[in-house]
């Protein structure tokens, strides 16, 4: 893990959670233990676009600079996207491990029983 102030994930030296930005919630990725790949819905509003690295180029396919990237940022302050959260958790396969991160104003207190 990254120091505390850059907010980032590394495994097998490439970024998976790359939020240096602050934003209310938190930051998932879902990683299928057996393959590495990522559960990754490409039209998922929340699925967060790559943004330009400043650590170097990292690989294909989920550092495309500009293209969802299978990390999913949600505000968990509301209701409307802890709903959409639970909805998205019940879609990951079952024995795929969660990687999350809390960032600014995670506010765990609010959230709803099923998460």
């Amino acid at each position: 893990m990254g120091p505390f102030t850059s907010r980032w994930i590394i495994i097998d030296g490439a970024p998976v959670i790359t939020n240096w930005w602050p934003f209310n919630g938190v930051s998932m990725v879902f990683i299928n233990p057996d393959s590495d790949e990522r559960y990754h819905e490409p039209l998922n509003p929340f699925n967060v676009p790559f943004k330009t690295p400043w650590f170097g180029n990292t690989p294909p396919p989920y550092n495309v600079v500009g293209e969802p990237c299978a990390m999913y940022n949600y505000n968990t302050n509301t209701v409307e996207e802890q709903d959409s959260l639970i909805e998205m958790l019940n879609r990951v396969p079952e024995g795929y491990h969660i990687i999350m991160l809390n960032m600014s104003n995670c506010n765990g207190e609010v959230f709803k029983p099923e998460l």
